[in-house]
């Protein structure tokens, strides 16, 4: 499983100001996370969703991966036998311009 934390620090240096910006901040990165994903079966893409965060801080996690698809963190990070294929960190540095467009920053 592969998480980008979206927690208090993250809503801080963008300049977000509501759990509903973060969430909406949040869906935007998914979506485009998911538009980047290596597909071979489709389980990869299709496991990339929203969660409320359980962290002090708050805030939401972009989850790839569950304890089916547990593989999202070798094809985003690679391994020693098998090259990365980035889709989560790519998706997040795509967006955030979009991001502070969208909440005029």
């Amino acid at each position: 499983m592969f998480k980008l934390v979206w927690d208090k620090e993250a809503t801080a240096k963008l300049g977000l100001k509501l759990d509903s910006d973060i969430k909406a901040a949040a869906e935007l990165v998914a979506d485009e996370a998911r538009k980047l994903a290596p597909v071979k079966s489709g389980a990869l893409r299709d496991s990339i969703r929203v969660e409320p965060s359980k962290f002090k801080n708050g805030g939401h996690l972009i989850v790839a991966g569950s304890d089916r698809e547990y593989y999202a963190s070798f094809v985003e990070l690679g391994t020693k036998d098998m090259p990365s294929q980035p889709f989560m960190r790519p998706a997040l540095h795509k967006m955030e311009s979009k991001i502070r467009r969208m909440i005029k920053l």
